[in-house]
């Protein structure tokens, strides 16, 4: 699969990049909502596994933008912010978790993706 990895912290995006890796997925990364929205005009994705606090354009602000084009990509939204994880269905996310998640859920989340 193709994922999209989207966090303004580079040590995150990098973490998140290199379990992916692992596991035989070709990894896109953006550091804000904005860089992510544009790469994903020109790039075709399987899922976005996206932060939700971003200068920019957040998680949730990306995850509209894209619903609002038609883009269906199944969506992972991570936030430390409970309201967020709470509502984030409403505004298009497949699923959202709270920070500190672990990588089984990352991958639980991909398989259930691709089945």
């Amino acid at each position: 699969m193709k994922i999209l990895v989207c966090d303004d912290l580079p040590e995150l995006r990098k973490a998140y990049a290199r379990l992916l890796r692992s596991h035989g997925h070709e990894v896109l990364q953006a550091a804000d909502g904005q860089e992510a929205f544009d790469l994903l005009n020109n790039e075709e994705v399987d899922a976005v596994i996206s932060d939700h606090n971003m200068p920019r354009m957040t998680g949730e602000q990306l995850c509209r933008a894209l619903r609002g084009i038609g883009n269906q990509v199944p969506f992972m939204l991570i936030s430390g912010n409970m309201d967020v994880v709470c509502h984030a269905k409403s505004f298009g996310a497949t699923r959202a978790v709270l920070k500190g998640i672990n990588n089984k859920e990352i991958l639980d989340f991909l398989a259930s993706t691709a089945a």
